[in-house]
């Protein structure tokens, strides 16, 4: 879909297209990215930019950053899950289904 968005295509006509033309457009996408997240990224550096020129040092010493501008940020890695004893929550489900699954057939 985002091959055929920035083809100015139809989707049944990027699915007509020869297997060769679409690994060519593969290879350069790899070399030249284009689509929302490129452009994301440079319009967050923009904006930094500006910031930046406008930013009174005074009172908001550290300069802006590109990613403080990002509308489509990259989601934040996962927090590490709280331990009980050395186990996660979800092994201490799977150890009382077990016990009380044993408990069944005693």
């Amino acid at each position: 879909m985002r091959l055929a968005l920035a083809l100015g295509k139809c989707p049944g006509e990027i699915d007509a297209m020869p297997y060769a033309d679409f690994l060519e457009f593969q290879a350069f996408y790899a070399i030249e990215p284009f689509g929302l997240a490129v452009q994301d990224t440079l319009h967050a550096h923009q904006l930094a930019l500006l910031a930046n020129l406008e930013r009174d040092a005074k009172t908001k010493p550290q300069p802006y950053q590109i990613t403080d501008f990002l509308l489509f940020a990259p989601p934040a890695p996962p927090k590490a899950e709280p331990l009980v004893q050395g186990k996660t929550a979800a092994q201490w489900r799977l150890i009382f289904a077990a016990e009380a699954l044993q408990a069944k057939t005693h």
